[in-house]
């Protein structure tokens, strides 16, 4: 690298870079790792009509999480752990979960089938088949972007009381 590439790299890259970390620090963003949503940054926000939600896990999930190895990061929910990135299902009316997966408001979402096993061979129980009515209380978190997802599969709705905030996705990868 020749010395005027380095100088162009510290001239442009160092206060892009510092201001990058100045706005990342105060604007409401999070960046998604996971493969139960796009992998990419998103806008977190108040409004209940955005496409994914953030939420704490209960300490029964969570335990329940951990023994299909779910390491979660650490974070300001209860136990210490970070709140999880799902997708929002809080404006349906009717979820149908059955052997094919979920519909909801009698659509069906693809990549729902609940699986048997985990990636580690054990049995992996889901929640009861059956059709719910959403009441205000409580919303269903359910990713048709990955089938292995650990979701409301499994563990049923959430409370709308876990719920952090919801996001809407600002950079995703495809």
């Amino acid at each position: 690298m020749t010395s005027s590439a380095r100088k162009r790299i510290v001239t442009w890259g160092v206060p892009f870079a510092a201001l990058f970390a100045f706005l990342w620090h105060f604007l409401p963003l999070t960046m998604n790792w996971s493969s139960s949503v796009p992998i990419g940054v998103y806008w977190l926000t108040a409004n209940p009509n955005a496409p994914y939600l953030t939420f704490c896990m209960t300490r029964e999930v969570l335990t329940q999480a951990k023994a299909h190895g779910y390491q979660p990061l650490p974070g300001s929910c209860s136990g210490g752990t970070s709140w999880v990135l799902k997708p929002n299902l809080a404006r349906a009316h009717e979820v149908t979960f059955n052997r094919r997966g979920f519909f909801v408001d009698h659509q069906w979402l693809p990549n729902t089938t609940p699986l048997a096993k985990d990636r580690f061979g054990h049995s992996l129980p889901h929640y009861p088949f059956g059709t719910y009515f959403v009441s205000n209380q409580e919303v269903w978190v359910v990713s048709s972007y990955n089938q292995r997802s650990y979701d409301s599969r499994y563990f049923g709705p959430i409370s709308r009381s876990s719920v952090v905030s919801y996001a809407r996705p600002l950079l995703v990868l495809p």
